[in-house]
């Protein structure tokens, strides 16, 4: 006698750096509390990516009151995920040296 199971599929891979997955990633922090979160500039000019981490200087709020932050998210499998700034920027930190200055010396 065989048994089968199912289960949800497991996708494997790494984050991308593409426009489209870091506005997804945005759209995610946005759907997490960051009300009106949005790319700052909307377009590649507001994100850098090295190494698996990804900083993006982000609008939160609404539009007449946005304020520009810092977000900072690790690549975990095909998956960006927020990281705390307080916790990971501190040195030694994990953070890649060439985004360090804009992921943990800004807003």
């Amino acid at each position: 006698m065989t048994t089968q199971t199912t289960g949800p599929m497991i996708k494997t891979g790494s984050a991308k750096c593409t426009e489209a997955a870091i506005k997804k990633a945005v759209a995610d922090y946005a759907d997490a509390g960051n009300e009106g979160a949005v790319l700052a500039t909307g377009d590649s000019d507001s994100y850098r990516c090295t190494d698996g981490w990804l900083v993006a200087q982000v609008n939160v709020g609404p539009a007449a009151e946005a304020a520009t932050v810092t977000v900072l998210w690790q690549g975990e499998g095909q998956f960006w995920v927020p990281q705390d700034r307080a916790k990971v920027c501190p040195k030694p930190s994990k953070v890649p040296a060439s985004i360090y200055d804009l992921a943990c010396n800004s807003n």
